[in-house]
C-alpha cells in the first residue's frame, strides 16, 4: 500500500513538472505574441501618422497646383512669362505624381502588411483560446489530483495524530510496568519476610511441639484416600477401587443399566461399600467430637493457669523494670540450629530440631494428660483428623530438656527467681527480656487474634517449663557438689 501511494506521488510530480515546464513555454510564447503585436501596433500607429501627413501635405501641394493654376490662367490672360510658369508648372506636376505614386506604392505595401498582421492576430487569438482551454482541463485535472492529494495528506495527519496518540499510550503504559515492577518487587521483598518470620515460628512450634519428621504429604494422603470406594469384582476376585467422581457417575447411570446378574452385583457392592464409608464418616465424626471436647477441656484449663501465671507476674515484677533488660529467654533455646537459608526448602520435615540429648528419659506427664493422651490415641480415621488430635493432645505435656552445659551457657541471663533454693522448686514466674518480647509482638502482630493468643499461650507454657526443667537441673548440678 505505501508501495503505490509512493509510485502515485511520484508519478503525479513528474506530470506536474512537465505541465509546469509546457506552461512556462506557451507563456513565454504569448509574451513573445504580445510584444509582437504591440511592436505592430506602434508601427501601425506610426504609417497612420505618416498617412495623415502624406495627406497633409497632398492637400497642401493640391492647393498650391489649384492656387498656381489660377496664377497661370491670370498669366494667360495676361499674356507674358507664359512658358517659364507653364514649365515651372509641369515639373511641379510631374514630382507630385511621382510622389503620388510612391505613397500609393507604399498604402497598397501597408495594407497588405496590415492584413498579414491581422491574420496573425487572429492566429494568436485562436492559440490562445486552445491555451485557455488546455489550461482550464489542466486546471481542472489539478484540482482532482489536489483533492486526492488534500485527502492523502488529512489522512496522513489523522495517521500521524493517531501515532503519537499510541506513543504516549506506549509511554504510560512504560510507566504503568514500571511501577507494576517496583511494586512486585516490594511485593516479593514483603513476601519474603513475611515467609522468614513464619519460617522462624514453625521452626519454633516444631521444636516446642517435639513433632515427627513426616512429610505433609503424609497427612494429606488419608484426605485423598477419603472418598475412594472399593468394589468386589462380579466374577473375579479382583477389587476395584473406584473415585468419587466414578461414583458419582455410576449413580447417575444406574437407572439405565442393565437388567444384568454383574451390574445388580456391582451396584449392590456400591451400595455396601457406600454404607461401610458412612459408618466409617460417622465414626470419625463422633471421633472428632470428642477429640474437641477434650481439646476445649485442655484450652479452659490452659485459660486458667495463664490467668493465675498472669496474676502471679503481676505481683512478682512490680518494682524490678530496672533489670528488664537481663532475664531467660526460652526463645533461644528454640531457635538453637535454626538457619535462615532454609526458608526456601521444600517442607517443613527438612527443618532442623533440636534432638534431645537424655532421649532414654521417659518424660511422665500428669495422669490425667496420660489418659487424655491415650483417649487420643484410641481416636483414629481415614480422614487424617487423629494424628492432628493427637498431636494436638500431645503438645499439652511437652518439655524442653536443658542440659547443664546449656544451663551454664544461659545462667548470665537468668532471673533473680532462680536462686531461691536447692531443694524446693520456685513459684516465681520467668521474666523474658524486653528485646524477645519485642521480637514476639512482631511476630504475632500479622496473625488473626484467636492464633495470636494460642501461640502466645503456648509460649508462656514452654517458658514455664523450661525455666522450671533449667532450675531442678541447677539445683541437681549444686547438689553434686562434693
Amino acid at each position: 500500500m505505501d508501495f503505490d501511494e509512493e509510485s502515485i506521488h511520484h508519478g503525479f510530480g513528474q506530470h506536474m513538472a512537465a505541465y509546469n515546464m509546457e506552461t512556462s513555454a506557451v507563456h513565454r510564447k504569448l509574451q513573445s505574441k504580445v510584444e509582437a503585436l504591440r511592436i505592430l501596433r506602434q508601427e501601425l500607429e506610426q504609417f497612420r501618422v505618416e498617412r495623415d501627413q502624406y495627406k497633409l501635405v497632398a492637400e497642401t501641394l493640391q492647393l498650391r497646383y489649384s492656387a498656381l493654376k489660377s496664377n497661370s490662367e491670370l498669366l494667360a490672360v495676361g499674356g507674358c512669362g507664359a512658358l517659364s510658369e507653364n514649365s515651372s508648372l509641369a515639373a511641379l506636376l510631374h514630382e507630385t505624381r511621382e510622389q503620388n505614386l510612391k505613397l500609393s506604392t507604399e498604402v497598397e505595401a501597408l495594407r497588405q502588411r496590415l492584413n498579414e498582421l491581422q491574420g496573425d492576430m487572429e492566429l494568436i487569438r485562436e492559440t490562445e483560446a486552445s491555451n485557455k482551454s488546455r489550461v482550464q482541463a489542466m486546471t481542472s485535472e489539478n484540482a482532482a489530483c489536489n483533492k486526492d492529494e488534500l485527502q492523502w495528506r488529512r489522512e496522513r495527519a489523522n495517521f500521524i495524530c493517531h501515532l503519537e496518540g499510541l506513543k504516549k499510550r506506549n509511554a504510560q503504559l512504560a510507566f504503568d510496568l514500571k511501577a507494576v515492577i517496583d511494586e512486585k518487587e516490594e511485593l516479593i521483598t514483603e513476601r519474603d519476610a513475611y515467609k522468614c518470620k513464619a519460617h522462624r515460628l514453625n521452626h519454633e512450634l516444631f521444636v516446642a511441639l517435639r513433632a515427627k519428621k513426616t512429610h505433609p504429604r503424609a497427612m494429606l494422603d488419608p484426605k485423598r484416600k477419603k472418598g475412594i470406594v472399593k468394589l468386589g469384582g462380579g466374577g473375579t476376585n479382583e477389587d476395584t477401587i473406584l473415585s468419587p467422581r466414578q461414583v458419582k457417575s455410576i449413580l447417575e447411570s444406574g437407572i439405565d443399566l442393565p437388567q444384568k446378574t454383574e451390574s445388580l452385583s456391582d451396584l449392590k457392592s456400591l451400595c455396601l461399600a457406600l454404607l461401610d464409608n458412612l459408618n466409617d464418616k460417622n465414626l470419625a465424626l463422633s471421633h472428632q467430637k470428642k477429640t474437641n471436647k477434650i481439646l476445649a477441656g485442655k484450652m479452659t484449663e490452659l485459660e486458667q493457669r495463664w490467668q493465675q501465671l498472669l496474676s502471679e507476674n503481676e505481683e512478682n515484677t512490680g518494682g524490678q523494670e530496672e533489670d528488664e533488660d537481663y532475664g531467660y529467654a526460652p526463645s533461644q533455646l528454640l531457635l538453637n540450629g535454626y538457619c535462615a537459608a532454609m526458608v526456601d526448602d521444600a517442607d517443613i520435615s527438612s527443618t532442623p530440631s533440636i534432638a534431645p540429648d537424655n532421649e532414654g528419659v521417659v518424660i511422665t506427664p500428669d495422669p490425667g494428660d496420660s489418659e487424655k493422651h491415650k483417649s487420643a490415641e484410641v481416636l483414629h480415621s481415614d480422614d487424617g483428623m487423629s494424628s492432628l488430635s493427637t498431636e494436638s493432645v500431645d503438645s499439652s505435656v511437652y518439655g524442653v530438656d536443658v542440659q547443664p552445659d546449656d544451663f551454664q551457657k544461659s545462667s548470665s541471663a537468668t532471673t533473680d527467681s532462680g536462686n531461691c533454693g536447692l531443694s524446693s522448686r520456685c513459684t516465681g514466674t520467668p521474666r523474658i527480656s524486653s528485646a524477645v518480647a519485642r521480637e514476639r509482638m512482631e511476630d504475632l502482630k500479622d496473625l488473626p487474634p484467636h492464633l495470636a493468643t494460642l501461640v502466645h499461650k503456648a509460649l508462656h507454657e514452654l517458658d514455664m517449663r523450661d525455666y522450671e526443667a533449667m532450675v531442678t537441673i541447677r539445683a541437681e548440678n549444686l547438689a553434686a557438689i562434693p
